[in-house]
């Protein structure tokens, strides 16, 4: 994970994250690292398995990807970015 900090807080983060999927559940979570619910989130797939992204969220802590239906067995793999 690449981090950008001001001397309060840090202010954007970067990585790339490959969760496995075991074919039941439809939600993984990514630890972002900011000190704050970031104010823009972006999540790109880096292959076919993770392209069926339905919608993304982001709290305090982590990025939630979210897939309509449940992926396959396999490794997901996505770039992020989340920014204060």
């Amino acid at each position: 994970m690449e981090t950008f900090v001001s001397p309060q807080r840090l202010l954007r983060a970067v990585g790339m994250a490959s969760p496995a999927a075991n074919g039941l559940v439809s939600t993984f979570t990514i630890a972002h690292g900011l000190s704050t619910t970031p104010k823009h989130v972006a999540v790109q797939a880096r292959n076919a398995l993770s392209a069926a992204t339905s919608f993304v969220t982001a709290d305090a802590t982590n990025i939630t990807i979210t897939f309509l239906s449940v992926p396959l067995l396999g490794t997901l793999s996505f770039y992020w970015s989340a920014e204060a």
